[in-house]
């Protein structure tokens, strides 16, 4: 930073310039494309509504190291492309000239989402306006210092980067693990019906009308919510009853583990054992997030609205080895679990701390004094 610093003030004794977006770049709207000109794999990236890429297309529209906006659906958001891409039309695509480095103006748009987002038109499809766009002030320091700032912080991106590899690579390993304890099981021991192991019982708490208070309450997402009342005191594994992606489409995207005294969203159910020394909940939870794709999602019936019956989870038959081997699975996937997945430890602590670092520093960087 001190080079950064030195740099700075050679290069801008005065500080910098600021000028409204529409008059550094060219604004482009992209071009519209349907989904049965793309493939799923093959050419292209087309971005649309949405950072993820909607298909690939046999041709692109804009050169790599390009920035843009998303104008409709998730409308705010900073895309940049490494690579040849197609534009269609929810994008504001904004081409740059000699004066302006387009991966620079991607850090300063990053810096100043927040605001653009709170000026994002909140309807059935958020929009962008283009005169939001085009009226975005936006500092104009020496190419020099552009390319110094982006340096420093794809030197950030890098690291974050390598760490969601790491990340990725773990969780790999965790489901390697999983997969390989639950065949083992799957052969040696016997079955059990759910009914015969676990008390059934439906949450009780409308999730939009709860009233936030000292106890978790389990939800369709994996960050828990609150409530003022309990419902459970136990160690329970927790089944959304819900289809994950709706619009008729059979899918969990997770079951979830909670113990102690916690309240349950309505449009869930909690298994919970009927003796611990016979069944643990926890390892109850491990088999059901393993195996859910082809033990509960088949189970999964209806037209728009697809949903999970309660009797049929019931009828459900799982390996049920010794509570030592139950115990032994647990600790084991508590471990690499921990390792992937905390909030507080290990990777995921890690790459948090270089998110918050990096964000420190990129306001710290685009934060000019402006020349008047």
């Amino acid at each position: 930073m001190n080079a950064y610093s030195i740099l700075l003030s050679n290069e801008c004794p005065q500080g910098v310039a600021y000028a409204p977006l529409k008059e550094i770049v060219n604004i482009e709207r992209g071009t519209r494309v349907v989904r049965n000109q793309l493939s799923e794999t093959d050419g292209y990236p087309v971005f649309q509504n949405s950072l993820t890429p909607m298909g690939y297309h046999t041709d692109s529209n804009y050169p790599g190291n390009t920035t843009f906006i998303i104008a409709a659906g998730a409308a705010g958001e900073i895309g940049y492309s490494e690579v040849d891409f197609w534009a269609a039309d929810d994008c504001y695509c904004l081409v740059c000239g000699d004066g302006i480095n387009s991966r620079f103006l991607y850090h300063v748009l990053l810096n100043q989402k927040p605001s653009i987002l709170q000026k994002v038109r909140k309807a059935s499809i958020p929009r962008l306006g283009r005169n939001v766009v085009e009226n975005i002030r936006v500092p104009i320091p020496p190419l020099s210092v552009q390319m110094e700032v982006t340096r420093i912080l794809d030197t950030f991106n890098a690291l974050t980067d390598t760490l969601e590899e790491e990340l990725t690579l773990r969780k790999k390993q965790f489901e390697y693990c999983s997969s390989a304890l639950f065949e083992t099981i799957l052969q040696d021991s016997d079955r059990y019906q759910i009914s015969e192991l676990c008390v059934l019982e439906k949450g009780k708490t409308p999730i939009q009308k709860a009233v936030p208070g000292p106890y978790p309450m389990v939800v369709t997402t994996s960050e828990r919510k609150s409530s003022d009342e309990y419902q459970f005191d136990s160690s329970s594994v927790c089944i959304p009853l819900v289809s994950s992606r709706g619009h008729g489409v059979a899918s969990l995207n997770h079951v979830y583990y909670q113990e102690g005294k916690f309240a349950l969203g309505n449009i869930l159910c909690a298994l919970t054992p009927k003796d611990s020394s016979q069944l643990n909940a926890k390892y109850l939870y491990y088999y059901f997030e393993q195996t859910k794709d082809y033990t509960l999602v088949p189970l999964m019936k209806g037209g728009a609205n697809v949903a999970l019956r309660m009797d049929d989870i019931e009828k459900v038959r799982i390996p049920l080895p010794p509570i030592e081997t139950q115990e032994n699975i647990v600790s084991t996937l508590d471990i690499i679990d921990e390792l992937c997945n905390s909030d507080k430890s290990g990777v995921c602590a890690e790459i948090e701390a270089r998110k918050q670092q990096r964000d420190y520093y990129r306001h710290k960087l685009l934060s000019f004094d402006n020349h008047h």
